[in-house]
């Protein structure tokens, strides 16, 4: 099964990209990381096809049951562009619920060039995730404890 992957790439030519096997309704912030500006663009690949992928302005994934960008249920593989840079400080994977609230919010800062496994109570299967900066290196923040 290949990887979820998502990127948001930053102005100038910074980007971040966060693959995963499977995290519905884990939201992963962007703006404690030390490379975050406006993004140009957004892109995702080998999403399943029951899913969608959201875009946000807050560091939440909410904003009033609002996003900034949703890309389609079934649509695989897909780049958005904005016309201006903008603002995208957060991002999750959804499923049935455009509405839901995330079930976890996590710096991507902190996990990036790490490989996270965690069991999902509800199915019992295990799921990993791993964030990889394109360009840059680790985080000034890398060693902070994470918020719980």
């Amino acid at each position: 099964m290949a990887l979820t992957k998502l990127t948001v790439d930053f102005v100038p030519k910074d980007s971040v990209a966060y693959s995963t096997s499977e995290s519905t309704y884990l939201c992963m912030t962007l703006t404690a990381c030390s490379t975050w500006k406006p993004a140009n663009s957004v892109s995702w690949q080998n999403l399943p096809v029951s899913k969608f992928v959201m875009f946000y302005t807050t560091d939440t994934c909410r904003t009033a049951g609002k996003f900034y960008y949703i890309s389609e249920v079934g649509q695989v593989n897909g780049t958005h562009s904005f016309r201006s840079p903008q603002a995208i400080r957060s991002f999750m994977i959804g499923e049935n619920d455009y509405g839901r609230r995330p079930s976890f919010i996590r710096n991507a800062c902190n996990y990036a060039m790490e490989r996270v496994f965690t069991t999902d109570d509800e199915n019992n299967s295990m799921s990993s995730n791993e964030i990889t900066w394109i360009t840059g290196g680790l985080s000034t923040n890398w060693s902070d404890p994470v918020p719980t």
